[in-house]
């Protein structure tokens, strides 16, 4: 019985032989659709990788100037002088308010 089995594919292959070959050419062309589809992809997620890093070094930058910013407005000199300009100045003399006594407080 496997004789008349193994007879009846070869049979077949035999008979159809170009079966085999269009299969075999069907799945070739599936493979060069989808080699070109990944070559595309990868060349667009490539560019906008390009561009994400472009971006990444802009706030980079950009976070410096803004930490130099930060810096210098917070610098004790700074402060002074703004204080300077608005009126404010060095206290000559202290002076020292008494709390007043409470009848409840007592």
């Amino acid at each position: 019985m496997k004789r008349i089995n193994f007879e009846r594919k070869t049979e077949i292959t035999q008979k159809h032989p170009h079966h085999a070959i269009k299969i075999i050419l069907a799945g070739l062309v599936v493979m060069l659709v989808l080699e070109v589809w990944m070559v595309n992809r990868l060349s667009t997620y490539g560019n906008q990788l390009a561009q994400i890093k472009q971006q990444e070094v802009g706030f980079a930058l950009k976070n410096q100037l803004l930490e130099n910013q930060i810096a210098r407005a917070g610098a004790l000199s700074d402060i002074e002088h703004k204080s300077e300009v608005l009126g404010f100045s060095q206290i000559a003399s202290y002076t020292y308010l008494k709390v007043p006594v409470i009848a409840s407080a007592r």
